[in-house]
């Protein structure tokens, strides 16, 4: 009874140890420049760093206020600027992925209400091992917002 219980005991330990997850990757500086009214999509930006000692992936991004949402990448191919969507993001070990003008943003596509200057939006990103973060995005008046960095 006593060599079961121990047995029960170390399989238990083993288990918890073995199944500790790596720190939830944190996001932060998350902005959404206005559209004009009637717009069918939005860009989003924020900074998604990762405290782990190991790499992790994102695979996906909701939003409370579009229906779809998509990881996108501004490229330059053949001396022409263009977007090419991702299917999912490497976030390197205590590394960051920097969603910014003119590089990685986020596609906000299909809008389920009007998003004026000072609204918020529940952005949802999700990870290859199922956890997900919120942050909350707040709409800017893109004529008067310059991109926020380190600090901001």
């Amino acid at each position: 009874m006593i060599r079961r219980a121990l047995l029960v005991g170390a399989l238990s330990a083993g288990a918890a140890l073995g199944a500790a997850a790596p720190p939830l990757p944190l996001a932060s500086e998350a902005w959404i420049p206005a559209a004009p009214p009637g717009a069918r999509m939005h860009a989003g930006y924020l900074l998604v760093r990762n405290p782990a000692p190991v790499a992790q992936r994102l695979v996906a991004v909701g939003s409370d206020a579009h229906a779809r949402v998509e990881l996108h990448e501004t490229v330059v191919r053949d001396g022409a600027m263009t977007m090419e969507q991702r299917r999912s993001l490497a976030l390197p070990a205590r590394g960051e992925l920097r969603f910014a003008p003119g590089g990685l943003h986020l596609m906000l596509l299909e809008p389920t209400r009007e998003l004026a200057p000072g609204a918020r939006v529940v952005l949802r990103l999700r990870f290859a091992d199922g956890r997900t973060l919120s942050v909350t995005a707040e709409v800017r008046d893109a004529r008067t917002t310059a991109p926020h960095h380190h600090g901001s």
